[in-house]
């Protein structure tokens, strides 16, 4: 079994070492920092770090977990070549109360999330992880950079074939109502969607222009001009229309009413050509009425005559 010695072959992984990193400055704030992009395990190491926080804080804390990583450089002072930072820690002892200078070691990554990022206000950590995703986009342009792919990357029309594809499988498992609700909402519809709410908007219209039609069809009334009025012609005058005629009195009230009148003293309406209804004048002087009690009782207590009603008309049968 043939073996190889890393020291013949040391220039070559020194080439193959750190491919794919890249490094950004900037300043923030008069802070002169340099982030770099992220190996492998330093992205395991970050996210296993935020596991179990949720919501708000695990939106910071994955931004401050990649970004104490990604320094490189802080105002000109280099942490490149180093992995561990030594500290300065003041502590006091319970036994006697004094306070004394410890010296503590800590992860370069510990370091500049406790001595440098706590420091920063939220804003700034904001603007810096927006940097640090530029300094990711440009690791991968320089990854993929003089490399040629057989199989092209996904194009548009392949990722949007693939996307309703994806929709159309899960959509059997969504409610009709709700899918229709969400198709609206992005602006796509089924043919048969479409074809109702098509027919829906016509009916809608429909209704609207009829009332509006009504309207325009009912031409306005003619004013006759000034002219016409003070000089009507016997064409334009409008011919009386005739008085209907009375309705005739049946004989038992005539007859009642005669005797009536003839005891008051007052002359028959049915002579005077007129009905009881319009024999009384509103506007007529008062008159005394004279009256004998015993003959007016005489004549209604009579009883009543038999007969058949002269306005009564029998039913149509069908």
């Amino acid at each position: 079994m043939a073996k190889l010695q890393a020291k013949k072959i040391a220039e070559a992984l020194k080439k193959a070492q750190q491919v794919g990193e890249v490094e950004e400055a900037f300043s923030i704030t008069g802070c002169d920092v340099v982030l770099r992009s992220l190996r492998q395990d330093e992205y395991e190491a970050a996210m296993s770090n935020i596991s179990e926080l949720e919501d708000i804080a695990y939106v910071q804390a994955f931004k401050v977990e990649h970004l104490c990583r990604a320094m490189v450089e802080v105002n000109g002072s280099s942490l490149r070549e180093y992995d561990f930072v030594e500290v300065d820690v003041e502590e006091t002892d319970n036994q006697n109360g004094k306070s004394a200078v410890k010296s503590l070691t800590l992860e370069r990554a510990q370091f500049v999330k406790d001595y440098v990022l706590s420091t920063w206000s939220r804003e700034a950590i904001d603007v810096a992880f927006r940097k640090f995703n530029d300094v990711v986009a440009k690791a991968e342009k320089v990854a993929a950079d003089n490399v040629t792919f057989e199989i092209p990357e996904e194009s548009e029309d392949d990722k949007y074939r693939r996307l309703l594809g994806e929709a159309k499988t899960v959509e059997p498992g969504v409610p009709l109502e709700l899918a229709a609700k969400i198709r609206d909402e992005f602006g796509y519809l089924l043919k048969q969607e479409w074809s109702a709410v098509e027919e829906k908007i016509a009916m809608i219209k429909q209704d609207e222009e009829e009332p509006k039609s009504e309207v325009k069809s009912e031409a306005p009334p003619l004013r006759p001009s000034t002219a016409a009025i003070l000089r009507p012609s016997r064409e334009s005058a409008p011919t009386p229309e005739p008085a209907p005629e009375p309705e005739p009195i049946p004989v038992e009230v005539a007859r009642k009413s005669a005797q009536i009148q003839q005891v008051e003293g007052d002359p028959d309406p049915a002579i005077l050509g007129t009905s009881p209804q319009t024999a009384y004048n509103p506007h007529a002087e008062p008159r005394l009425q004279r009256r004998n009690a015993d003959e007016v009782k005489q004549i209604l207590d009579q009883p009543p005559v038999g007969g058949i009603n002269p306005r009564f008309r029998p039913p149509s049968r069908v």
